[in-house]
């Protein structure tokens, strides 16, 4: 059986997960506007504009008046976070900060260049190379990276083509230890397998069953790719350890779990097969609120930063990506067949009608 899955992966009313609220502040620094108008304004669904502006206002960007019976909202420009355009959640970084990690950017592409000619360096290999130099050795907090969507990463960021752009210069002070992990990473054939050996490195579970997952909801369902994806799943749940901060995002990945192992016993391989790339979208969704959550939680426990400062902008992204991912979950969840209660069995009277 062919499954519909435009509702999830061709839906070009979804927003980017970080322009909702940027939308939505934007439309309301012109004026005051109650849901209804910011939701014909932005092209945000209500509830979405309701949820957001709930958020907003816990963190005293907006506020509300009521004029003629209607609540309007508007915006305490007094109270707008000041974000950075290139860094993760948009978090400010001193210039001593900035210039610090661009200048170790640029040199480790300098020293990669000269160890390896043949081949250029990306993205992923850049941040990984400057992770392992500084790791444990950052006394200075010069450099402020932390653990996000695939693996450690620094706060800045920044392609190697535009990073040779940069004016600043580091000297050869990490020139030794660069060289030794240029060498060793340059010989790993993809990121794929870089982020294998960042994450077996620093003994963390919690990613390597989030690539273990992703490789399996990225190609063809077998039988056997199936029940390991219900049992990495299960781990994956286990391995993200919960406290009192993070105790609501653990029902999102109850909730997910329960959805697709719904799924699993409900349809026959090919339909599940379907939807596979609606249940991976659904996925990466939660995953981007755990990941989210890991980079709040690092760079804390790390002392880049003061709990009261980057908890603003944690909390405006997590607002997001909320939305986000129980939009996926409720569209994952109506591909699930309806649940088959046996005649005997009592619970049919609780749910069918009796004549009256």
């Amino acid at each position: 059986m062919g499954m519909n899955t435009s509702k999830v992966m061709g839906d070009t009313t979804r927003k980017k997960r970080a322009d909702i609220f940027k939308d939505i502040v934007d439309s309301l620094r012109n004026g005051s506007q109650t849901i209804l108008q910011i939701s014909k304004a932005t092209d945000i669904n209500w509830e979405t504009v309701k949820n957001c502006l709930e958020t907003l206002k816990t963190l005293s960007i907006i506020q509300e008046e009521e004029k003629n019976g209607k609540t309007f909202y508007f915006v305490d420009e007094s109270k707008l976070i000041q974000t950075e355009e290139n860094t993760l959640l948009g978090l400010p970084l001193t210039e001593d900060r900035k210039n610090a990690t661009y200048g170790l950017f640029k040199r480790i592409i300098e020293r990669w260049e000269k160890i390896r000619p043949d081949r250029k360096i990306n993205k992923t290999f850049l941040h990984k190379i400057l992770v392992k130099v500084v790791k444990n050795n950052d006394k200075d907090l010069k450099f402020p990276h932390g653990w996000y969507l695939f693996g450690e990463c620094a706060v800045l960021q920044c392609d190697p083509m535009d990073c040779k752009e940069q004016p600043y210069q580091i000297g050869t002070e990490y020139d030794a230890k660069i060289d030794v992990v240029v060498t060793e990473y340059s010989q790993l054939s993809s990121t794929h397998e870089l982020m294998q050996r960042q994450y077996t490195d620093e003994g963390n579970e919690l990613y390597t069953l989030r690539l273990k997952i992703s490789d399996k909801l990225l190609n063809k369902f077998t039988e056997t790719s199936v029940h390991e994806l219900k049992r990495s799943l299960k781990d994956f749940v286990f391995s993200f350890k919960k406290n009192e901060e993070n105790e609501e995002l653990l029902e999102y990945l109850n909730g997910f779990l329960s959805i697709v192992t719904r799924l699993i016993n409900g349809l026959k391989l090919g339909e599940l097969d379907d939807i596979r790339p609606v249940i991976n979208e659904t996925f990466m969704s939660i995953w981007e609120l755990l990941a989210t959550y890991n980079l709040y939680k690092s760079l804390v426990e790390r002392g880049y930063y003061e709990k009261a400062t980057i908890r603003k902008y944690y909390t405006l992204r997590m607002g997001n990506l909320k939305h986000i991912a129980e939009s996926y979950l409720s569209a994952l969840h109506d591909y699930c067949p309806p649940l088959l209660i046996p005649q005997e069995d009592p619970l049919r009277k609780l749910i069918t009608p009796q004549a009256s």
